[in-house]
This record gives C-alpha cells, sequence and structure tokens, in this order.
C-alpha cells in the first residue's frame, strides 16, 4: 500500500469528502459498517435512494459544497436499480452540479449482456443525462 499513502504514512485521500451513495446495507459485513462509521464516512443506503433518488443526490451535493471544489463521480449503475431509471435520476441530478468534473461508469459488462440490449440502455440514458448538461 505505500504508493497510496504519503512517507509518514497517511493516507492521499481522506474519508471526510467520500460520500457512498447507494450502499446495499445488507451487504457489508457488521464490522465494515463499524469501520465506515467509525471513519466518518457519509453514506446513503440502496433503500433511501430508491424512495427519493433526487432528494437523496441534493443532499450528497449539498454535503459536497460544504468541503469540496471538485467532484470525480464513480457510477456503479446497478447499485442504484438495475431498470436504470433511478439512477439515471440520480445522475441527472449529479451531473446538474458544475462541480462534477469526471466520471467513470461501472458494471456495464457486455459478457452479462450478449444481445447487448443493456448496454444499448446504458449508453443511452448516459446520453441523454449529458444532454441536459449545461457546461460553461
Amino acid at each position: 500500500m505505500k504508493p497510496f499513502v504519503r512517507p509518514d504514512g497517511t493516507p492521499l485521500v481522506s474519508n471526510d469528502p467520500i460520500v457512498l451513495f447507494g450502499l446495499d446495507p445488507l451487504q457489508p459485513a457488521t464490522e465494515h459498517w463499524v469501520y465506515l462509521l467509525k471513519n466518518g464516512f457519509k453514506a446513503f443506503t440502496w433503500s433511501t435512494v430508491q424512495v427519493s433518488p433526487v432528494p437523496c443526490a441534493a443532499s450528497a451535493l449539498q454535503f459536497f459544497d460544504e468541503r469540496v471544489d471538485k467532484i470525480f463521480l464513480h457510477f456503479d449503475i446497478d447499485v442504484i436499480d438495475s431498470g436504470f431509471e433511478r439512477a439515471m435520476e440520480c445522475l441527472g441530478a449529479f451531473l446538474g452540479s458544475e462541480k462534477v468534473v469526471g466520471m467513470v461508469g461501472m458494471e456495464v459488462n457486455p459478457n452479462n449482456d450478449p444481445e447487448g440490449r443493456m448496454s444499448r440502455m446504458f449508453a443511452d440514458g448516459i446520453v441523454k443525462v449529458f444532454e441536459g448538461r449545461h457546461y460553461t
């Protein structure tokens, strides 16, 4: 892990500006939850995001507003919703912030989609969301 820490042993990135959005509360083991809470990670559970996706995204952005000037989004589409609708609502809300300067999309596995239907749906959804973004 030496490449990921400073010479004094402190991490390159602190926990403070990290938000786990759409986290499945049943997936991490108890010790993982204890670690996340003890180390100050902000988390929005999958069930909370399902009920009110856009308000949750707005709340996450508000959390970031107080802490960072740039946001990099790691977007794991299947965490929020395998049907994409809620995931795209959240993505649209996040990309509405000018602080979001980059994004990586995960969980698009062509081997699990031999006909390409889900991959096309994902690509079309991403394009639609980016079309609604205003650049300055």
